[in-house]
């Protein structure tokens, strides 16, 4: 039995598998018989010479998409067969990502994303950032697990929509209704719960202080509780509210219905939000961080991110050459590299905000004579452990894509916590609780109104999303991201250096053990790490191997190879994860 994206759109997934499709991989060439091999000819009257079979030239790679959910891959892919570009396809595929993972991600939620305009040589970033109501209060704000009943207090004015929205009429090549369209279908005729939503529905089933009602969709057939792996759902309220936003945009979400549900349901929680928070919001364009390492350049996005100053100040303290002598899974790497991590955390508690509040000079963060400063005073010997407030986030998800004319994005949105604040509208999806992330107090249960993250009417919180491109010589090298909260930043520049300092393939760079430094200071591993746990205490660390890893890296990658453009994408295992790639007729040379 057909899938409801294989049904929606049959006839298009019937041409893309004549097309040739891989999973991680480009498809597999078959070159033709060599004349060596081949049976000797058939002797004939004529004395013409047997022409030489020639091997066909490899086509280029058309393009390649990474994610976190199957359905979210599926929509995307399909969006590009049907003609649209990286951008069309990114609105496309996060949207059947709410619909599918609404654990992650959706409506309710917001993010950032870094787009490559390979027509226009120009990038940009979309910061649909979550902002706190206009009429917050420090009071609201007291604790960062409140009850059921005060739960709306940590909702945010959601931005996705019109970040979305933003994106695609600065890049999109198809009508917006044609690429919101496949999940709506998807709501309405069912998706399949995928092996990481039927995890976290489970971790949900064991939370205290949940809306029994709180739904995410309707059983097709027997139901069991909690829903298990491969059942199928619908969510018809979902499908009218996206069919709403189709065909009426932006506009539709922000005013009318939609926003009357949103602030019903938050104010019924405990949240401040009004109709006019809702009206007002707009995202913001920006230009992207920009940091140049070992030739290539690497962008990201500006606070209120703190992932994207993170990545840049990694890579500012690790050149190439010292993470080549310290050697991938040593324990002085490690070591190091969670000094370099507690650096940033640091920083982002101390420098990191909405810029519309608070001013930061990237620039003097990024300064090479003080990240050569820094580095300098990493011991081998002994592990510092700066006081670093809470920070916690997750439920989150990555989609990574390059397409046909080397355009790319790079996009992660989030809903903060698992389901964000457990307040389900009735529009068919959960709100957010992006105020969580403004910054608690040394034991992460009140706000502070000391440094640049506090609680305020109308700021976004900081956040430690860090969706990323790599460019060189003009061109997309790589488009990745993670989930996972503030483990982002972490895994994105471990899996950065593992591809590019230690030349690991993508898909193995992705799933090479990573650690991962908590606002506590401590150093979690992944198992493949353990060994290295006793050398690393006698460094000073404070070290936890047990933990499992739920940060997900999505990656596309492009190259030249012989004159031809060849993509590679990768999913993490860590969560399930999928990836594609196309092939198809000749496209541009990019530089090689």
């Amino acid at each position: 039995m057909k899938g409801p994206v294989e049904r929606l759109l049959s006839g298009l997934v019937g041409a893309a598998l004549a097309s040739g499709l891989a999973c991680g991989s480009p498809p597999i060439e078959r070159p033709a018989v060599p004349v060596a091999s081949a049976p000797a000819p058939v002797a004939v009257a004529s004395s013409a010479a047997v022409a030489p079979v020639e091997k066909a030239p490899r086509p280029n790679d058309r393009f390649a998409v990474a994610t976190e959910n199957e359905t979210a891959l599926q929509v995307a892919s399909l969006v590009l067969d049907r003609g649209g570009n990286a951008v069309d396809a990114a609105v496309a595929g996060v949207l059947a990502a709410g619909v599918a993972q609404p654990s992650s991600t959706g409506l309710g939620g917001d993010g950032f994303a870094v787009v490559w305009d390979a027509e226009k040589k120009a990038a940009f970033v979309v910061d649909f950032r979550a902002r706190a109501p206009k009429g917050l209060k420090r009071k609201d704000h007291l604790s960062r697990t409140p009850p059921k009943k005060k739960r709306g207090a940590m909702v945010g004015v959601p931005g996705l929509v019109a970040g979305l929205f933003a994106m695609h009429a600065r890049g999109g090549k198809l009508p917006w209704a044609e690429v919101v369209k496949p999940a709506a279908d998807v709501a309405e005729l069912g998706f399949e719960v995928s092996p990481y939503l039927a995890e976290a529905l489970s971790w949900l089933s064991h939370e205290k202080d949940v809306d029994p009602e709180f739904s995410i969709g309707s059983p097709i057939g027997s139901s069991s509780s909690p829903v298990a792996e491969g059942a199928r759902l619908t969510n018809p309220a979902l499908a009218e509210t996206l069919r709403s936003i189709a065909s009426g945009g932006k506009k539709a979400f922000y005013t009318g219905d939609i926003a009357r549900d949103v602030v019903d349901v938050a104010r019924a929680s405990g949240s401040a939000i009004t109709q006019a928070d809702l009206s007002q919001y707009e995202p913001a364009v920006r230009d992207p961080l920009r940091a140049e390492w070992e030739g290539f350049q690497i962008l990201g996005a500006p606070p209120p991110s703190g992932g994207g100053v993170a990545v840049a100040e990694l890579c500012g303290l690790f050149p190439k050459s010292d993470l080549a002598s310290l050697g991938i899974d040593s324990s002085l790497y490690v070591h190091f590299l969670a000094e370099g991590l507690r650096t940033t955390l640091a920083d982002r508690q101390l420098l990191v905000g909405d810029p519309d509040f608070t001013k930061m000079d990237v620039a003097s963060v990024l300064d090479r004579e003080r990240l050569v400063g820094k580095r300098a005073s990493f011991r081998k010997d002994a592990t510092t452990m700066p006081k670093i407030r809470s920070i916690a986030e997750g439920g989150t998800h990555h989609l990574a894509i390059i397409d046909d004319a080397g355009s790319a994005v790079s996009i992660t949105t989030t809903l903060t916590d698992l389901f964000g604040a457990k307040i389900a509208t009735h529009g068919g999806f959960p709100l957010n609780d992006a105020l969580t992330d403004f910054t608690m107090d040394d034991y992460g249960q009140r706000p502070t109104n000391r440094g640049p993250n506090f609680p305020r009417g109308g700021a976004r919180p900081a956040s430690s999303l860090a969706p990323t491109l790599v460019m060189k010589d003009g061109a997309v090298v790589l488009a990745l991201g993670a989930s996972g909260g503030l483990r982002a930043p972490a895994s994105v520049s471990q899996v950065l250096f593992t591809r590019l300092v230690f030349d690991k393939p993508l898909s193995d760079s992705i799933a090479h053990p990573r650690f991962y430094v908590p606002s506590s200071g401590a150093l979690f591993l992944d198992k493949g790490l353990a060994n290295l746990e006793d050398d690393l205490k006698t460094r000073g660390e404070v070290v936890d191997a047990k933990r499992p890893d739920f940060s997900a890296v999505s990656a596309v990658e492009q190259r030249m190879v012989e004159g031809h453009r060849v993509l590679t994408a990768a999913g993490d295992p860590r969560k399930h994860g999928v990836s594609l790639v196309r092939a198809g007729k000749p496209t541009p040379a990019l530089p090689q």
